[in-house]
Protein backbone atom coordinates (compact mmCIF):
# COMPACT_ATOMS: atom_id res chain seq x y z
CA UNK A 1 0.00 0.00 0.00
CA UNK A 2 3.05 1.94 0.79
CA UNK A 3 4.64 2.01 -3.02
CA UNK A 4 0.86 2.34 -4.12
CA UNK A 5 0.61 5.84 -2.40
CA UNK A 6 4.14 6.44 -3.21
CA UNK A 7 3.89 5.93 -7.09
CA UNK A 8 0.46 8.44 -6.86
CA UNK A 9 2.48 11.16 -5.09
CA UNK A 10 5.03 10.57 -7.29
CA UNK A 11 2.74 11.04 -10.83
CA UNK A 12 1.01 14.13 -8.86
CA UNK A 13 4.55 15.53 -8.56
CA UNK A 14 4.92 15.01 -11.89
CA UNK A 15 1.95 16.19 -13.51
CA UNK A 16 2.02 19.63 -11.16
CA UNK A 17 5.77 19.92 -12.68
CA UNK A 18 4.69 19.46 -16.08
CA UNK A 19 1.87 21.81 -15.63
CA UNK A 20 3.65 24.63 -14.22
CA UNK A 21 6.49 24.30 -17.09
CA UNK A 22 3.41 24.15 -19.76
CA UNK A 23 2.07 27.49 -18.07
CA UNK A 24 5.21 29.03 -17.75
CA UNK A 25 6.24 27.92 -21.88
CA UNK A 26 2.48 28.81 -23.23
CA UNK A 27 2.40 32.32 -21.32
CA UNK A 28 5.23 33.79 -21.88
CA UNK A 29 5.98 31.93 -25.06
CA UNK A 30 3.33 34.46 -26.74
CA UNK A 31 5.03 37.53 -25.37
CA UNK A 32 8.89 36.58 -26.50
CA UNK A 33 9.80 33.73 -28.49
CA UNK A 34 10.98 30.64 -26.66
CA UNK A 35 14.42 31.63 -25.24
CA UNK A 36 17.59 29.26 -24.76
CA UNK A 37 17.67 29.69 -21.10
CA UNK A 38 13.47 29.23 -20.59
CA UNK A 39 13.64 25.88 -22.95
CA UNK A 40 16.40 24.69 -21.01
CA UNK A 41 14.85 25.32 -17.54
CA UNK A 42 12.28 23.89 -19.09
CA UNK A 43 13.89 20.47 -20.21
CA UNK A 44 15.44 19.89 -16.47
CA UNK A 45 12.38 20.71 -15.08
CA UNK A 46 10.46 18.00 -17.22
CA UNK A 47 13.72 15.44 -16.57
CA UNK A 48 13.47 16.16 -12.81
CA UNK A 49 9.66 15.06 -12.59
CA UNK A 50 10.12 11.81 -15.04
CA UNK A 51 12.94 10.68 -13.35
CA UNK A 52 11.45 10.83 -10.01
CA UNK A 53 7.76 8.76 -11.30
CA UNK A 54 10.31 6.65 -13.47
CA UNK A 55 12.16 6.06 -9.81
CA UNK A 56 8.95 5.38 -8.14
CA UNK A 57 7.75 2.94 -10.61
CA UNK A 58 10.96 0.84 -10.48
CA UNK A 59 11.34 0.58 -6.60
CA UNK A 60 6.80 -0.21 -6.21
CA UNK A 61 7.89 -3.18 -9.07
CA UNK A 62 10.60 -4.45 -7.75
CA UNK A 63 9.00 -4.61 -4.39
CA UNK A 64 6.05 -6.33 -5.77
CA UNK A 65 8.07 -8.66 -7.92
CA UNK A 66 9.86 -9.96 -4.30
CA UNK A 67 6.84 -9.86 -2.26
CA UNK A 68 4.82 -11.80 -4.88
CA UNK A 69 2.35 -8.99 -5.72
CA UNK A 70 2.64 -9.86 -9.52
CA UNK A 71 1.00 -13.39 -8.82
CA UNK A 72 -2.35 -12.10 -9.87
CA UNK A 73 -1.15 -11.26 -13.55
CA UNK A 74 -3.44 -13.05 -15.51
CA UNK A 75 -3.52 -13.82 -19.31
CA UNK A 76 -4.65 -11.14 -22.32
CA UNK A 77 -5.60 -11.09 -25.66
CA UNK A 78 -2.43 -10.90 -27.25
CA UNK A 79 -1.87 -6.92 -28.69
CA UNK A 80 -0.04 -8.70 -32.24
CA UNK A 81 -0.59 -11.63 -32.46
CA UNK A 82 2.40 -14.02 -34.12
CA UNK A 83 1.85 -17.27 -35.43
CA UNK A 84 5.66 -18.29 -35.54
CA UNK A 85 6.51 -21.07 -32.84
CA UNK A 86 9.24 -19.40 -31.05
CA UNK A 87 10.25 -18.83 -27.41
CA UNK A 88 10.93 -14.86 -29.04
CA UNK A 89 7.89 -14.83 -30.15
CA UNK A 90 5.67 -16.20 -27.23
CA UNK A 91 3.20 -14.30 -25.13
CA UNK A 92 4.83 -12.95 -21.69
CA UNK A 93 3.00 -10.43 -19.43
CA UNK A 94 6.29 -9.58 -17.43
CA UNK A 95 8.09 -8.44 -20.75
CA UNK A 96 4.64 -6.03 -21.20
CA UNK A 97 5.91 -4.62 -18.29
CA UNK A 98 9.33 -4.21 -18.78
CA UNK A 99 8.58 -2.87 -22.29
CA UNK A 100 6.58 0.10 -20.75
CA UNK A 101 9.19 0.70 -18.13
CA UNK A 102 11.80 0.43 -20.57
CA UNK A 103 9.94 3.12 -22.27
CA UNK A 104 9.73 5.33 -19.20
CA UNK A 105 12.92 4.81 -18.74
CA UNK A 106 13.70 6.27 -22.72
CA UNK A 107 12.25 9.60 -21.83
CA UNK A 108 14.49 11.16 -18.88
CA UNK A 109 17.49 9.62 -20.60
CA UNK A 110 16.42 11.57 -23.71
CA UNK A 111 16.42 14.35 -22.06
CA UNK A 112 19.12 14.12 -20.74
CA UNK A 113 20.70 13.48 -23.58
CA UNK A 114 18.95 16.61 -25.11
CA UNK A 115 20.07 18.78 -22.38
CA UNK A 116 23.72 18.07 -22.90
CA UNK A 117 24.03 17.81 -26.50
CA UNK A 118 21.39 20.83 -27.11
CA UNK A 119 22.07 23.42 -24.05
CA UNK A 120 23.57 25.88 -25.99
CA UNK A 121 22.02 25.13 -29.66
CA UNK A 122 18.52 26.99 -30.65
CA UNK A 123 16.88 24.03 -32.76
CA UNK A 124 12.68 23.91 -32.74
CA UNK A 125 13.47 20.45 -33.18
CA UNK A 126 14.25 19.92 -29.87
CA UNK A 127 11.30 21.43 -28.48
CA UNK A 128 8.88 19.18 -30.68
CA UNK A 129 10.73 16.13 -29.89
CA UNK A 130 10.53 16.81 -25.67
CA UNK A 131 7.37 17.04 -26.74
CA UNK A 132 7.48 13.66 -28.26
CA UNK A 133 9.03 12.40 -24.69
CA UNK A 134 6.09 13.71 -23.04
CA UNK A 135 3.59 11.88 -25.18
CA UNK A 136 5.60 8.92 -24.19
CA UNK A 137 5.59 9.22 -21.00
CA UNK A 138 1.72 9.82 -20.65
CA UNK A 139 1.31 6.31 -22.58
CA UNK A 140 3.41 4.66 -19.38
CA UNK A 141 0.50 5.24 -17.56
CA UNK A 142 -1.02 2.15 -18.28
CA UNK A 143 1.55 0.70 -15.73
CA UNK A 144 -0.40 1.26 -13.30
CA UNK A 145 -3.39 -1.36 -14.35
CA UNK A 146 -0.92 -4.36 -13.51
CA UNK A 147 0.39 -2.39 -10.48
CA UNK A 148 -3.16 -1.56 -9.16
CA UNK A 149 -4.87 -4.51 -10.10
CA UNK A 150 -7.14 -2.64 -12.14
CA UNK A 151 -8.33 -5.03 -14.66
CA UNK A 152 -9.89 -6.85 -11.71
CA UNK A 153 -13.99 -5.65 -12.33
CA UNK A 154 -14.79 -2.13 -13.69
CA UNK A 155 -12.68 1.09 -12.55
CA UNK A 156 -13.27 4.66 -13.95
CA UNK A 157 -9.60 5.03 -13.63
CA UNK A 158 -8.67 2.18 -15.92
CA UNK A 159 -10.84 4.09 -18.54
CA UNK A 160 -8.60 7.02 -17.73
CA UNK A 161 -5.54 5.20 -18.38
CA UNK A 162 -6.89 4.61 -21.59
CA UNK A 163 -7.59 7.89 -22.53
CA UNK A 164 -4.40 9.81 -21.37
CA UNK A 165 -2.50 6.62 -23.75
CA UNK A 166 -4.67 8.51 -26.64
CA UNK A 167 -3.94 11.76 -25.70
CA UNK A 168 -0.02 10.44 -25.71
CA UNK A 169 -0.11 9.16 -28.98
CA UNK A 170 -1.59 12.05 -30.47
CA UNK A 171 0.92 14.32 -29.19
CA UNK A 172 3.67 12.15 -29.87
CA UNK A 173 2.04 11.92 -33.64
CA UNK A 174 1.69 15.98 -33.51
CA UNK A 175 4.59 17.09 -32.25
CA UNK A 176 6.87 14.83 -34.83
CA UNK A 177 4.95 16.26 -37.83
CA UNK A 178 5.68 19.66 -36.56
CA UNK A 179 8.87 18.79 -36.54
CA UNK A 180 8.93 17.82 -40.12
CA UNK A 181 7.23 20.95 -41.34
CA UNK A 182 8.59 23.56 -38.80
CA UNK A 183 12.21 23.04 -38.72
CA UNK A 184 13.83 26.56 -39.79
CA UNK A 185 15.32 28.54 -37.46
CA UNK A 186 12.06 31.60 -38.26
CA UNK A 187 9.87 29.00 -36.72
CA UNK A 188 10.87 28.35 -33.30
CA UNK A 189 8.90 31.35 -32.63
CA UNK A 190 6.02 29.27 -33.42
CA UNK A 191 6.83 26.15 -31.56
CA UNK A 192 5.03 27.26 -28.07
CA UNK A 193 1.28 27.86 -30.38
CA UNK A 194 2.38 24.42 -32.15
CA UNK A 195 2.75 22.24 -28.96
CA UNK A 196 -0.34 24.02 -27.76
CA UNK A 197 -2.40 23.17 -30.43
CA UNK A 198 -0.83 19.31 -29.67
CA UNK A 199 -1.73 19.39 -26.62
CA UNK A 200 -5.25 20.78 -26.78
CA UNK A 201 -5.87 18.15 -29.85
CA UNK A 202 -4.83 15.57 -27.81
CA UNK A 203 -7.25 16.44 -24.87
CA UNK A 204 -9.93 16.96 -27.08
CA UNK A 205 -10.06 13.99 -28.71
CA UNK A 206 -8.87 11.60 -25.48
CA UNK A 207 -11.76 13.00 -23.51
CA UNK A 208 -14.88 12.18 -26.55
CA UNK A 209 -13.23 8.77 -27.97
CA UNK A 210 -15.24 5.92 -26.43
CA UNK A 211 -13.78 3.16 -24.38
CA UNK A 212 -14.50 -0.21 -24.10
CA UNK A 213 -12.98 -0.97 -20.39
CA UNK A 214 -13.98 -4.94 -20.98
CA UNK A 215 -11.55 -5.39 -24.03
CA UNK A 216 -7.62 -5.12 -22.11
CA UNK A 217 -5.18 -6.75 -23.91
CA UNK A 218 -1.90 -7.78 -23.77
CA UNK A 219 -0.05 -4.32 -23.93
CA UNK A 220 -2.65 -3.06 -21.07
CA UNK A 221 -4.44 -1.24 -23.74
CA UNK A 222 -8.42 -0.60 -23.82
CA UNK A 223 -10.36 -0.96 -27.14
CA UNK A 224 -11.45 2.37 -27.79
CA UNK A 225 -13.95 3.63 -31.09
CA UNK A 226 -13.20 4.65 -34.27
CA UNK A 227 -9.97 2.75 -34.20
CA UNK A 228 -9.32 1.85 -37.60
CA UNK A 229 -9.68 5.72 -38.47
CA UNK A 230 -7.14 7.00 -36.12
CA UNK A 231 -4.74 4.03 -36.68
CA UNK A 232 -5.32 5.52 -40.96
CA UNK A 233 -4.67 9.02 -39.69
CA UNK A 234 -1.16 8.39 -37.07
CA UNK A 235 0.16 6.54 -40.84
CA UNK A 236 -0.59 9.17 -42.61
CA UNK A 237 0.88 11.95 -40.27
CA UNK A 238 4.16 9.34 -39.71
CA UNK A 239 4.43 8.55 -43.67
CA UNK A 240 3.90 12.95 -44.19
CA UNK A 241 6.84 13.67 -41.55
CA UNK A 242 8.93 11.31 -43.38
CA UNK A 243 8.80 12.89 -46.62
CA UNK A 244 8.52 16.20 -45.09
CA UNK A 245 12.23 15.84 -43.67
CA UNK A 246 13.35 15.19 -46.82
CA UNK A 247 11.85 17.67 -48.49
CA UNK A 248 12.12 20.38 -46.16
CA UNK A 249 16.07 19.25 -45.57
CA UNK A 250 16.50 19.88 -49.33
CA UNK A 251 15.08 23.53 -49.47
CA UNK A 252 17.36 24.13 -46.30
CA UNK A 253 20.63 22.27 -47.81
CA UNK A 254 20.77 20.04 -45.55
CA UNK A 255 23.00 17.41 -46.63
CA UNK A 256 22.29 15.19 -43.87
CA UNK A 257 18.21 15.06 -44.25
CA UNK A 258 17.96 11.73 -46.09
CA UNK A 259 19.87 9.96 -42.84
CA UNK A 260 17.46 12.18 -40.60
CA UNK A 261 14.26 11.09 -42.12
CA UNK A 262 15.38 7.65 -42.14
CA UNK A 263 16.43 7.77 -38.25
CA UNK A 264 12.93 9.04 -37.66
CA UNK A 265 11.58 6.17 -39.65
CA UNK A 266 13.70 3.68 -37.27
CA UNK A 267 12.52 5.49 -33.65
CA UNK A 268 9.16 6.14 -34.24
CA UNK A 269 8.74 2.39 -35.44
CA UNK A 270 10.57 1.35 -32.65
CA UNK A 271 8.44 3.40 -30.37
CA UNK A 272 5.40 2.19 -31.51
CA UNK A 273 6.69 -1.55 -31.55
CA UNK A 274 7.76 -1.32 -27.60
CA UNK A 275 4.33 0.41 -26.74
CA UNK A 276 2.77 -2.68 -28.05
CA UNK A 277 5.14 -5.15 -27.00
CA UNK A 278 4.55 -8.24 -25.09
CA UNK A 279 7.73 -11.20 -26.12
CA UNK A 280 11.16 -10.82 -25.96
CA UNK A 281 11.00 -10.37 -29.94
CA UNK A 282 9.45 -7.37 -30.09
CA UNK A 283 10.87 -6.26 -26.34
CA UNK A 284 14.23 -6.22 -28.25
CA UNK A 285 13.64 -4.95 -31.90
CA UNK A 286 11.46 -1.96 -29.98
CA UNK A 287 13.73 -1.05 -27.28
CA UNK A 288 16.87 -1.65 -29.52
CA UNK A 289 15.24 0.58 -32.93
CA UNK A 290 13.64 3.35 -30.43
CA UNK A 291 17.34 3.94 -28.27
CA UNK A 292 19.84 3.53 -31.20
CA UNK A 293 17.63 5.86 -33.37
CA UNK A 294 16.94 8.10 -31.26
CA UNK A 295 20.66 8.54 -30.51
CA UNK A 296 21.76 8.91 -33.76
CA UNK A 297 18.58 10.88 -34.40
CA UNK A 298 19.59 13.17 -31.99
CA UNK A 299 23.10 13.54 -32.71
CA UNK A 300 22.58 14.22 -36.46
CA UNK A 301 20.60 17.09 -36.23
CA UNK A 302 23.17 18.48 -33.60
CA UNK A 303 25.74 17.92 -36.16
CA UNK A 304 23.51 20.01 -38.78
CA UNK A 305 23.32 22.58 -36.16
CA UNK A 306 27.47 22.32 -35.28
CA UNK A 307 28.59 22.95 -38.60
CA UNK A 308 26.18 25.25 -39.89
Amino acid sequence: MFFHSLFLYVYATYIGFLRFSLYINFTKGYSVSMTLRLRNRFLRVFVAGTSLAAAAVLIAFVFLFFTGGLSSLRTLPRAIDFSFKSALFEYNLYVSIVSLILLMLFVPASGIFLISTFEKTQSPEVIYYAGFLAGCFLQTIRLSIPLFDLWIGYSSFLVFTARANFAGQIICALCLWFASFFSDEDSVQEADRNLAIALATAVLFSLFIPVNPATLNSAFLLSSGYKFLFELIFIILFLVSFFAFIIRGKQRNMISCMRIAVLFLVFFTGYRILSLSDSLFTLITGSGLLYTGSFLFLNTLHKYYLWK
